[in-house]
């Protein structure tokens, strides 16, 4: 009754393929393709004589009936979602995995939605039927679908989460008794398109706030970006002593080093440093050790041209290596300036280390006589010595809290549901057996609390398998596992016993043949004798 009206059927097929094709926009795929196979695919359903074909094909695939809702809702979306939403373990390993960039995880999702869907093309029974006209629209906009929900692009996921949304929202609406009249068909119908109307111009309302040129520049602006950025770091693994800097830009970047080391030294000095280190003079040789390309561009970015010019008249003696984070030759003899400094570092230093030393040895000598004298500590002694204060132990550790981090293994209740998982179907039978013994026991001397128990069993076995566990509490399906372990063991058996007298049959088949040889060899030995007798 709902479509019925050829205007109605007209508005919703224009909202659809409107709103697919802005999906399809935003993510830069191809929408002419998508327009030519949707346009097919109403042209067909519009033509009366493919209504019997229709119906042989859905009828097939169990669809009660040629509906709005039991086709396009319940077929075509709902079971697309659901598809969607549990995705197998392949394409789940290629979207997390941290190596793949972005668009090699793009381009194989759609490769693995495409050949999906031409499989399902290839089994279909009816080769030009309405299968196969679904099937070209899906083959278009599927691996939209897929990366909008498991890519890593955050404005698609938006949107396709908007979408989803609204569909979920609508089914829920159109069944909801304070939205919707179930009072007469008419009304039933009439209140539905009102539902309808209202979630597409919402739909629409959020696609129309979107300016398509703002989006396109904002768009082309993050690619560049990302394309700069990407440029940056494969310039930043070159080496700059050899990227060719002149000797104006090697004269400034020394200029730069020498300024910002004395800013820092100063910068410490107000913050507490001592007197004696805030005389010391800047340590210029370590500050462009770190040196990369964008960071060098950045300095000069940031930097009067004027006074980039006039660096070419300084001289600072500092080494192009060391500014540039490069050395050709790391033994070579250090500058009279490093010997100054590293016997400034050293002074002094000597007299400390000896006493430590020596405290050292004196301590080992000491943990070595005590351990001639005491016993071998015991495996459960190992606490005592942790916590013994006067003797040192090494490779032994004990954190504070550490007793807080040991497991605690949860005690499991006679109906505990836990337990009946795993393949070991004579355990679990027992297991199931045992249970419901003692549930008939305890329904004998206390119903309360045998109903009680036996809620708790339900709703634990729900919550669990919620979960993804699968709990095996069936006494049926045990009998039958077990059985079917039974003879899978019986089959091996008899397979494995075949094996083996085909080997030994081998075996004397192989000691026949050579046998006979040493027969054959020990004629022609006695033969060979006779004649040179003779």
């Amino acid at each position: 009754m709902l479509f019925e009206d050829s205007g109605k059927r007209e508005w919703v097929t224009k909202s659809i393929r409107d709103l697919l094709c802005f999906m399809l926009k935003q993510s830069n795929s191809d929408v002419e393709e998508f327009c030519s196979a949707y346009d097919r695919l109403i042209d067909f359903c519009t033509d009366v004589q493919n209504e019997r074909r229709i119906a042989s094909e859905l009828g097939e695939r169990k669809v009660p009936m040629l509906s709005f809702y039991d086709v396009v809702s319940d077929f075509i979306i709902l079971d697309a979602m659901d598809e969607m939403t549990h995705p197998p373990g392949a394409i789940l390993a290629v979207v997390r995995n941290p190596i793949l960039p972005g668009s090699t995880k793009e381009k194989i999702l759609a490769s693995i939605a495409t050949s999906v869907i031409a499989s399902k093309r290839n089994r279909l029974t009816v080769k030009d039927g309405f299968l196969k006209q679904f099937y070209d629209v899906m083959e278009t906009v599927a691996p939209m679908f897929a990366w909008s929900l498991l890519g890593s692009d955050d404005k698609l996921r938006e949107l396709f989460g908007c979408f989803r949304g609204h569909i979920v929202t609508f089914h829920s609406d159109i069944f909801n008794e304070e939205v919707v009249r179930f009072t007469d068909v008419g009304e039933l119908a009439e209140d539905i398109w009102t539902v309808l109307q209202r979630h597409m111009e919402s739909v629409n309302s959020k696609m129309t706030k979107r300016d398509p040129g703002s989006t396109k520049m904002a768009d082309n602006l993050e690619r560049i970006l990302q394309l700069d950025a990407k440029f940056l770091r494969t310039l930043d693994m070159i080496d700059p002593a050899i990227y060719g800097f002149d000797e104006t830009t090697k004269n400034y970047l020394r200029f730069v080093d020498y300024k910002l080391k004395t800013g820092q030294a100063k910068k410490q000095g107000r913050q507490g440093m001592s007197k004696e280190r805030e005389r010391k003079p800047p340590d210029v040789y370590d500050c462009g050790s770190v040196r990369t390309i964008s960071y060098i561009w950045k300095i000069l970015a940031e930097s009067d041209p004027v006074k980039v010019a006039s660096a070419a008249v300084k001289n600072f003696d500092i080494p192009d290596e060391l500014l540039l984070g490069y050395s050709e030759n790391k033994d070579a003899e250090l500058s009279s300036t490093q010997k100054i400094k590293m016997k400034a570092k050293s002074k002094g230093k000597g007299k400390q280390k000896g006493k430590k030393e020596k405290k050292l040895r004196h301590a080992k000598k000491q943990l070595v006589a005590r351990s001639d004298h005491e016993p071998t500590p015991s495996r459960g002694d190992e606490g005592n010595i942790n916590r013994s204060i006067d003797k040192l132990a090494y490779n032994k550790f004990e954190f504070a809290g550490n007793s807080s981090l040991k497991k605690k293994h949860r005690k499991r209740g006679k109906f505990a549901v836990d337990n009946l998982v795993g393949h070991r179907y004579s355990s679990l039978l027992r297991k199931v057996e045992q249970r419901q013994e003692k549930l008939e026991t305890l329904q004998e001397k206390d119903p309360a609390k045998a109903e009680a128990v036996t809620r708790k069993i339900r709703w634990d076995t729900a919550e669990r398998r919620a979960q993804g566990v699968k709990i095996k509490d069936d006494p049926s399906l045990l009998k039958k596992g077990l059985k079917r372990r039974l003879k899978k063991k019986e089959r091996s058996r008899k397979q494995w016993a075949e094996r083996v007298s085909a080997v030994e049959r081998a075996m004397q088949k192989k000691q026949e043949i050579r046998r006979k040889n040493i027969r054959r060899r020990i004629e022609q030995k006695k033969k060979f004798r006779a004649k040179e007798h003779l």
